[in-house]
């Protein structure tokens, strides 16, 4: 009878319900608990995060030293011997002296040896030419006048042993250097041959013409010269 009774009076509540009163003034904060304890376990850690942006390349570092140099290789082999050149053809008597005895041995003394003033020159000449001089040089006997044939292309003095006409074929830019024309009775050429500038010059400030030099600048030009026992002349 009672449990019947408790159940009438709960069906009834809501309809028995009053209106909703007005709210109650908020109560003051309560006083703040103390801290609680560190944990002793660590917490899980954090996700990576995302990479930076690349930074700009550093200086250049400073060359090492040069290392030692190696050591040498060991020879190599020689080389096959090439093949021998062509025989050359006979040389001329290196001397005016030896000319003119080949010349008496198969002329039968065509030529007579005199010995006078500058025939050891003469020689001289003859032993120390090079490849830019070629002389040929004889005095013959009798009244006749020797002749000197030179290829130059380097500056050169003429030479200057009596009754000899001297021929200067020069090449490239090169001076011809005239001996004292004081007692000279020779003839000198001297002609240009090549593309170079030739100028011819005197001793001890002597003249050409009345200049101190003369010169060629045309190919294969030419000029002929004498002394008047002071100063030289164009004939």
């Amino acid at each position: 009878m009672a449990d019947d009774s408790l159940r009438v009076a709960e069906l009834l509540k809501p309809l028995l319900k009053g209106d909703k009163g007005e709210q109650g003034i908020q109560g003051e904060q309560g006083i703040q608990g103390e801290p609680g304890a560190d944990s002793v376990v660590p917490g899980p850690s954090g996700k990576d995060g995302i990479d930076g942006q690349r930074g700009e390349p550093g200086t250049n570092g400073k060359d090492g030293t040069n290392g030692k140099d190696g050591e040498d290789g060991k020879k190599g082999e020689d080389g096959t011997k090439g093949k021998d050149g062509k025989p050359g053809k006979d040389g001329s008597p290196d001397t005016p002296t030896e000319i003119i005895e080949k010349i008496n041995k198969e002329k039968g003394n065509l030529i007579r040896k005199e010995k006078v003033e500058g025939l050891a020159d003469l020689e001289g000449m003859a032993r120390t030419a090079d490849a830019n001089v070629r002389s040929f040089l004889l005095r013959p006997s009798g009244n006749f006048t020797a002749r000197s044939v030179n290829r130059i292309s380097v500056d050169t003095t003429a030479g200057k042993v009596g009754n000899t006409d001297y021929i200067y074929l020069v090449s490239g830019t090169t001076t011809v250097t005239l001996p004292t024309a004081v007692g000279n009775t020779n003839l000198y050429t001297i002609k240009n041959v090549d593309v170079g500038t030739v100028t011819i010059a005197t001793s001890l400030s002597e003249t050409i013409d009345g200049g101190t030099t003369v010169i060629l600048s045309t190919q294969y030009i030419s000029i002929d010269l004498r002394s008047d026992k002071e100063n030289w002349n164009i004939t």
